[in-house]
C-alpha cells in the first residue's frame, strides 16, 4: 500500500491529524487474524512508491539527495533531423549542484541552459538561466528516494511551471517540462542516457 507522506508547517491541527493516521495504521497492522482464516491477499507491487511531498522541505532531504541526477548525459537516439540535446549535471558538494545544457540541431548549437539547485529557507530550490539570462526561481515539491525523482515547480510561471527528474535506471534520466504558452499546455520530454566517450 503506497503512502503520501506530508510535510506542511507544523500546527496543532496537522500534528493530530498526523497522531490519528499514525493510531489507525498502528491498530490495522496490530487486527488479529482467526486461526486458519487465509492471509490476507498481497496488493500487487505498484510502480507508484511512496513520494515525500513538501512545502517546506525536512531537514533530512537536502541537496545532496539528488546526486543521481550527476552524470553526463546525452539524448538517446533520436528521428534523422530532430534535435539533439546534451547535459552535464556537477555533484552536489557543498550543498550547490549546477548543470549545463545545449541543444544541437544539424551540429550547430540552438540554444544552451544552465540549471542551479541550492537550499534557500528550508526548502531545495532550482533556478535556471535559459541562454545564460536568470529566471524565476523553482521550489521542489515532490520528492522520492526509491524512485529518485524529484519534482521542482512554480505555479506564477507560465512555461516551464513544472521540471520533473527521473533516473528511471543507472543507465536512464528522464527529464519533463510541462506548462502553458499561449493559453495551450506544452509538455517536452527528455529521454537521457550516459555519453560513451
Amino acid at each position: 500500500m503506497a503512502t503520501a507522506c506530508l510535510f506542511r508547517r507544523p500546527s496543532v491541527r496537522s500534528v493530530a491529524r498526523t497522531v490519528a493516521c499514525l493510531a489507525v495504521v498502528s491498530a490495522t497492522l496490530a487486527l488479529p487474524t482467526r486461526p486458519g482464516a487465509p492471509a490476507p491477499a498481497q496488493e500487487t507491487p505498484q510502480d507508484d512508491l511512496p513520494v515525500v511531498q513538501v512545502d517546506r522541505l525536512p531537514l533530512d532531504v537536502q541537496v545532496r539527495d539528488i546526486d543521481w541526477l550527476s552524470g553526463d548525459w546525452i539524448t538517446a537516439d533520436t528521428a534523422a533531423g530532430a534535435s539533439r540535446w546534451e547535459a552535464v549535471y556537477g555533484s552536489p558538494s557543498g550543498d550547490h549542484l549546477l548543470s549545463a545544457s545545449k541543444e544541437l540541431r544539424k551540429g550547430q548549437v540552438v540554444t544552451f541552459d544552465y540549471e542551479h539547485f541550492y537550499e534557500r529557507d528550508g526548502a531545495v530550490r532550482m533556478r535556471p538561466y535559459p541562454s545564460g539570462r536568470a529566471s524565476v526561481e523553482f521550489t521542489l515539491t515532490a520528492y522520492s528516494e526509491e524512485r529518485r525523482r524529484a519534482v521542482f515547480e512554480n505555479p506564477d510561471h507560465d512555461f516551464p511551471r513544472r521540471f520533473v527528474y527521473h533516473r528511471t535506471a543507472d543507465d536512464a534520466l528522464v527529464i519533463e517540462l510541462s506548462g502553458e504558452m499561449g493559453g495551450q499546455t506544452v509538455e517536452m520530454r527528455l529521454d537521457m542516457q550516459p555519453r560513451i566517450r
